[in-house]
């Protein structure tokens, strides 16, 4: 594994006037998959949401690769090679398959099919689907592309925010393995979930967060089922 691509440092995020993320300290290097494990309101989405930039940090500090994300927009960290892939897909339903993945790419055309063999080689379904339109496709199928289309600017590392959410069993078994295949071939991955199963089946390290704040980081072969499952819902303090 390669050292650390991303490193938060005491990191803490406001949200509807509350602190939704608190003095969280966090890295995820090349290669590895780490599951951001937590109830809704946790606080997940809102440190995704921050390490892109769409939300503001409290305080404390966020790097990649050594550098200071904490002047830089949005668009900036994407060229930096940080990729994001929100909850909900978010799609543009009236184009196809093919148009949003060249859309999300600014390269030359060749450069961009190039692309998306590559992402076809990890996600074999896109080569069936990509003259479809987006409103068409199963919510499987829509999570592929909205995954696939964050990989178009070839990021170091990814932000997946719950992919799993409103997928069936038997798309999720094709899914999360590809997700895997990603990180094998050098990529950094921070995974929030809801779903354990899931997420422990792909990781290489689970990160618990409880109301805002980091309970446990832990490799994932030190960990019982039983001691996540008591973090994430207990109510009381965790040490």
């Amino acid at each position: 594994m390669s050292a650390a691509l991303l490193e938060l440092r005491n990191v803490s995020v406001l949200r509807g006037g509350g602190i939704a993320v608190d003095k969280l300290d966090l890295s995820v290097s090349g290669g590895e998959i780490v599951a951001l494990l937590g109830l809704n309101g946790a606080g997940k989405s809102s440190l995704l949401r921050a390490i892109m930039g769409l939300e503001q940090s409290e305080s404390g500090a966020g790097r990649f690769r050594g550098r200071d994300l904490g002047m830089l927009a949005t668009a900036d960290r994407a060229r930096l090679g940080i990729g994001y892939c929100p909850e909900g897909r978010r799609l543009f339903p009236g184009m196809t398959v093919s148009d949003t993945l060249h859309a999300a790419c600014r390269a030359p055309a060749r450069e961009r099919a190039e692309r998306i063999a590559e992402i076809t080689r990890l996600f074999p379904l896109l080569d069936c689907i990509l003259k479809q339109d987006c409103w068409r496709l199963s919510g499987g199928q829509q999570q592929v592309v909205a995954i696939a289309r964050a990989l178009m600017s070839a990021p170091e590392i990814l932000l997946l925010d719950e992919p799993s959410l409103g997928l069936a069993p038997v798309i999720c078994q094709e899914l999360f393995p590809a997700i895997r295949r990603l990180a094998d071939h050098g990529a950094g991955v921070l995974l929030a979930e809801q779903s354990l199963t899931h997420a422990l089946s792909i990781a290489d390290r689970v990160a618990v967060l409880h109301r805002g704040r980091l309970v446990l980081d832990a490799p994932v072969g030190g960990v019982s089922h039983d001691r996540l499952k008591h973090l994430l819902l207990s109510e009381g303090e965790h040490g």
